[in-house]
């Protein structure tokens, strides 16, 4: 049988595989996409120039028309039918006139060089469209679905191998328990004693991101009667479902909240130092918040309730909300934090938050040095709370006389201090 630590430790490295395969995507997200876009408009611009020179026209205002029809996908939905733009169906009459072909033609017969390099222009855009931005959002939805599906999996084996099932019979188990599509398989945690408050409440949202994956993997995104009919009347059969930037970072928020809040729902059965479990929360957010992941905290801490956590937990969490609300610049919500922090009980490193978010630096400067020299000083000296003064010197060299109070005193040769 496994220890009550072997069985946190197994149930923990099914997190940091989720958390890890996550994380690569993050970086993935935040990096690549705006990359892809960049090619897409230079691609655009190399064909602008092009049909300029081609059609003796300024390469600006021929770029300007192209962009028109391939629109940005930070935030659009759906990609737009163009076969219902006026414009679109002025030109595709235009080039069914008899009159429009034989001018074509004509106009081939005289300038064969010109006409050979549009031949050469419109296969290229045909055999390499401007579309990497959009195909690289639809690889990562897929992957992001991937993910926790394999986490569930894991979540569920290691549960039943922590009751003492050999691998066999956990996995034929498990099996069972992910059946039945997306919805059965978050109701079916409860079974494994799982508190599922979490998942009831995103549960139409995953249902819907899992149903655009397999659309986008078996339909190249366009959608058919049984999505229809599935997620939403407000998509039309035939629409082309994209991923769009926003629509990415709420799934990517979501899932990895859910794989986190679960995980931690499991430990608590195991993990027997309550301080550990609280620790893996601190570093959640901590990372979280210097990748400025600011939507994920405070999606994290929407949830704050439903982890279990003792009073002065909670507050630590309405501090990391508030530290992302300043981020992104949002102060009305960050006095209201700071408000109600101020009307409850709360302790010395309250104290110095409150100050530091409302920028009371000489209150700041004394909290600081009366602070108790306590083993986590230096966590707390690298919380994102104090960035905007973590680099002047009166900061550093206060935190610098904590820390040096509770560094062990150099002994001689003799053992003599």
């Amino acid at each position: 049988m496994l220890s009550q630590e072997e069985k946190a430790k197994m149930i923990q490295n099914v997190w940091l595989r989720f958390n890890s395969n996550i994380g690569a995507l993050y970086a993935m997200f935040e990096n690549i996409p705006s990359f892809a876009d960049q090619i897409d408009k230079t691609k655009i611009k190399e064909i602008a120039n092009e049909l300029a020179f081609i059609f003796k026209d300024k390469p600006e205002i021929v770029e300007n028309d192209i962009s028109k029809y391939i629109p940005s996908v930070d935030d659009l939905d759906v990609y737009p039918d163009f076969h219902k733009d006026d414009s679109i169906k002025e030109i595709i009459h235009a080039f069914q006139d008899q009159e429009i072909k034989d001018a074509m033609l004509q106009w081939e017969a005289k300038k064969p060089y010109r006409s050979e390099r549009f031949k050469r222009l419109f296969s290229s855009v045909f055999n390499n469209p401007p579309m990497n931005g959009v195909l690289i959002r639809r690889s990562m939805l897929v992957s992001l679905v991937t993910f926790l599906e394999i986490f569930l999996e894991g979540t569920y084996i290691s549960h039943y191998l922590a009751l003492g099932e050999i691998k066999e019979s956990a996995q034929k188990t498990t099996d069972k328990l992910m059946k039945g599509g997306w919805q059965k398989r978050l109701e079916n945690l409860q079974v494994i004693g799982l508190d599922t408050s979490i998942t009831s409440k995103y549960i139409g949202e995953v249902f819907e991101i899992a149903q655009r994956r397999n659309l986008l993997v078996h339909n190249d995104g366009v959608v058919d009667d049984d999505y229809k009919k599935r997620i939403s009347n407000r998509y039309e059969v035939g629409d082309n479902l994209l991923v769009s930037t926003k629509y990415f970072q709420r799934a990517i928020d979501i899932f990895h909240i859910l794989g986190f809040v679960l995980s931690y729902s499991q430990l608590e059965q195991y993990e027997e130092n309550r301080q550990a479990l609280y620790n893996k929360l601190d570093e959640f957010v901590l990372d979280s918040l210097g990748r400025k992941r600011y939507s994920l905290v405070l999606e994290l801490s929407e949830n704050s309730a439903n982890l279990n956590f003792p009073e002065n937990k909670q507050q630590i969490v309405m501090v990391n909300r508030a530290i992302a609300y300043r981020e992104l610049g949002r102060i009305e919500e960050v006095e209201r934090i700071v408000s109600l922090l101020a009307s409850v009980e709360h302790d010395w490193q309250i104290d110095m938050a409150i100050s530091m978010l409302v920028n009371d630096i000489s209150s700041l400067k004394r909290q600081i040095k009366d602070a108790p020299d306590v083993p986590n000083i230096v966590r707390i000296s690298t919380w994102p709370l104090f960035d905007p003064v973590k680099n002047e010197p009166w900061f550093k060299i206060a935190f610098a006389k904590k820390i040096k109070v509770q560094l062990p005193r150099k002994t001689g040769k003799h053992g003599r201090k």
